[in-house]
C-alpha cells in the first residue's frame, strides 16, 4: 500500500431522568404554592410523541418509568415496590400499592405490559432488550429480557409508562400511528405533575400539580416552559426577571460566553455543575477500518492536545479526562492515567502503523473522511473537528469533513467504512444501560457504541459476560474496574475531556440544586425551592 487514501468515516452525534417517591398521600397543594418559569431554546409545542424535549419532560415529572434516577443519578424505585432476579434475565417486579393515574384510574401491571407492546412498534430502541412482560396480577409482573442485564433500571429507566385505559383506543399498529398522538389526555401520568395547557402559538407549555400523586405536593406546584428562539434572548429574559432559570434538554445549562453577564447580575446567580459525564469522546470502529489497528488508535490518543480542546470548547467547565473513559461519578471508577499529549509517543505508534501497512513516513498520508452530523450543538462539533484536524496533521493523518443529515448516520450500515465517532454523553446517559456505563456495555450485551456490533476481542467478551451475570455490587464494581483497564490499555475509546455546564438561576428563590442527571427538573428543586 502506498499513498492511496485509506478511507474511513467519522460521525458526530449528541445524546443526552428523575427520581422519586415512597409514601402514599393524596394532596391538592398547599398555601406556599410556587410557580416556576423555565426558559428553553427548544420548541415546547405541539404536545407530541415526536418531540424529544417533551418526551424527556414527561419522563421526569409526568409519566414515570417504574425505575428511574434520583438526584444523585442512582437508580431508584419509582412506581416499583421491588424488583428481583436470580439470573438477570427474568425479573420479578412488584408495584407500589394504591397508585392511580392523574384521572383517578387504577395503575396496574397491564399498563406496563401494553406500554412495552406500544414501544416495540413505535420506539423499538426504548425496549430493545425486553422480550416480553408477563402479567401475574394487578401489581405483580415479570419482565423477561432478551439478554441478561445486571441492573433492570438500565433497561426501563428510559421508558415512561403510558395509560392503557386511554391508549387502547388509539390502535397503534405503526410508528406513524404513534407519532400522530397529540391529545393532552394521552399524556396523563402517575408523577407529581400533569400537562395543563399549551398556548395557541405553541411557545408556552404549563404543568400543574397532579392532585392524585401518592406523595404530598411539591413546593413548586406549577411549571411553565417558555420558548425562546435564541439563547441570548433567553439569558436576557432571565436577567430581566421574566423567567426563573434556564432549561434545555441535552444541554441543561448555558454557553460559557454568557458567563460574564451572569456574574455581573444582582438578581441572578449560577452553579458550575460538574456532571462527571463525558461531553465529548472518540469511539473507534474495531472492524474493517484504519482504527482497527491499535497503533493508529494509540497514535491518535497521544496526538490530541486535550488542554487546547478544553481552552477553545469548554474553558469554563472542562478538565482533562483519564484514559479509562468512565467519569469519577460512576460506581466502580478507577483512577487510570490522565490523558496527555505526547508527540514522541504519537510518532512512534504512527510510524509502526506506516511500517505495517507499507507506507512511507514523510511522504504518504492516511486520509480519514469525517462525517459531521449537524445538531443544535453544531458549533462545538465543528470546533472540535477543526482542532483535531490540525493536531492529527502533525502525524500525517488527514481528516476530511463530510456533511450529512441524521438519517444518513447508521453505525451498522456504515460499519465497513466508519473509523470513529465523536459522541457527547452525560453521566445519566452513561449509567442508563447496564448500571455503570453505556460505553462499557449496552443493555443487549453488545459493544453498543463501538461500530460493527462485534466484540473487540475475547477478553472484552468475557467482561461483558461477567457484567451481565453480576448480581452483587462487588461483582459489578469489579467488572467496571476491568472495563476501565481494558479501555486504558486498548484505546478503543478516548474521552476528549470531562466537564459540566453553567446553570444560572434567579435569586428570588432559595434552595436551588442541579442534578447531574436531570438538571433543574430534580425532585430536590421541585420539593425544596422556596421564595427568598
Amino acid at each position: 500500500m502506498n499513498s492511496k487514501a485509506i478511507i474511513a468515516i467519522f460521525a458526530v452525534v449528541i445524546v443526552v431522568v428523575g427520581g422519586s417517591a415512597t409514601f402514599i398521600m393524596m394532596n391538592n397543594g398547599g398555601s406556599d404554592d410556587v410557580t416556576l418559569i423555565l426558559g428553553t431554546t427548544e420548541v415546547t409545542g405541539p404536545i407530541s410523541t415526536s418531540s424529544s424535549s417533551f418526551y424527556e419532560q414527561r419522563r421526569m415529572i409526568v409519566q414515570e418509568p417504574i425505575i428511574g434516577f434520583d438526584h444523585t443519578s442512582t437508580y431508584e424505585k419509582l412506581t416499583a415496590e421491588s424488583y428481583t432476579s436470580k439470573d438477570n434475565v427474568t425479573w420479578d417486579v412488584k408495584l407500589k400499592s394504591g397508585i392511580v393515574w392523574s384521572d383517578g384510574e387504577k395503575y396496574t401491571s397491564d399498563d406496563i405490559k401494553h406500554t412495552v407492546d406500544i414501544y416495540s412498534i413505535a420506539r423499538p430502541n426504548v425496549v430493545s432488550n425486553i422480550d416480553s412482560v408477563i402479567v401475574v396480577d394487578e401489581t405483580n409482573f415479570k419482565i423477561v429480557l432478551k439478554k441478561a442485564a445486571s441492573e433492570l433500571g438500565g433497561v426501563v429507566s428510559n421508558m415512561p409508562i403510558l395509560p392503557w385505559h386511554i391508549w387502547k383506543d388509539y390502535k397503534i399498529t405503526t410508528a406513524e400511528d404513534y407519532q400522530k398522538i397529540t391529545d393532552i389526555g394521552a399524556f396523563i401520568g402517575t408523577g407529581p405533575y400533569k400537562v395543563s395547557s399549551l398556548n395557541s402559538t405553541g411557545d408556552e407549555l404549563t404543568y400543574v400539580f397532579n392532585g392524585k400523586f401518592r406523595e404530598s405536593a411539591p413546593k413548586v406546584t406549577k411549571i411553565i416552559f417558555k420558548h425562546y428562539g435564541q439563547e441570548g434572548a433567553m439569558v436576557a429574559a432571565l436577567l430581566a426577571g421574566e423567567i426563573d432559570a434556564t432549561y434545555n434538554y441535552g444541554t441543561p445549562g448555558i454557553s460559557a460566553s454568557y458567563l460574564d453577564k451572569i456574574k455581573g447580575a444582582s438578581n441572578v446567580d449560577y452553579m458550575n455543575v460538574i456532571t462527571g459525564g463525558i461531553p465529548a469522546d472518540i469511539l473507534f470502529n474495531m472492524r474493517n477500518s484504519v482504527a482497527a489497528d491499535a497503533n493508529f488508535r494509540n497514535a491518535f490518543k497521544y496526538a490530541v492536545d486535550y488542554e487546547e480542546i478544553i481552552k477553545y470548547v469548554a474553558p469554563a467547565t472542562g478538565s482533562v479526562a483519564n484514559s479509562g473513559l468512565a467519569p469519577p461519578t460512576i460506581d466502580g471508577y478507577v483512577d487510570t492515567a490522565k490523558l496527555a499529549k505526547d508527540m514522541t509517543m504519537a510518532e512512534r505508534y504512527m510510524k509502526a502503523y506506516f511500517t505495517d501497512h507499507s507506507l512511507t513516513w514523510g511522504s504518504d498520508k492516511v486520509s480519514v473522511d469525517v462525517l459531521v452530523w449537524s445538531t443544535s450543538d453544531a458549533d462545538r462539533f465543528t470546533n472540535i473537528f477543526n482542532l483535531l484536524k490540525e493536531q492529527l496533521a502533525k502525524i500525517n493523518v488527514t481528516l476530511n469533513p463530510i456533511s450529512a443529515i441524521g438519517a444518513e448516520f447508521s453505525p451498522t450500515a456504515r460499519s465497513e467504512k466508519t473509523a470513529m465517532t465523536i459522541w457527547f454523553m452525560t453521566d445519566a446517559a452513561i449509567k442508563n444501560y447496564a448500571g455503570f456505563a453505556a460505553h462499557y456495555i449496552s443493555a443487549t450485551g453488545t459493544l453498543k457504541f463501538v461500530f460493527g456490533d462485534s466484540a473487540v476481542n475475547d477478553a472484552y467478551e468475557q467482561i461483558v459476560t461477567d457484567m451481565n451475570a453480576a448480581t452483587t455490587d462487588a461483582a459489578k464494581k469489579s467488572c467496571a474496574e476491568r472495563f476501565q483497564k481494558f479501555y486504558e490499555e486498548n484505546a478503543v475509546a478516548i474521552p476528549l475531556y470531562w466537564g459540566g455546564y453553567i446553570q444560572p438561576y434567579s435569586t428570588s428563590f432559595t434552595g436551588w440544586k442541579c442534578s447531574p442527571s436531570s438538571g433543574l427538573l430534580s425532585y430536590d428543586n421541585l420539593f425544596g425551592l422556596q421564595k427568598a
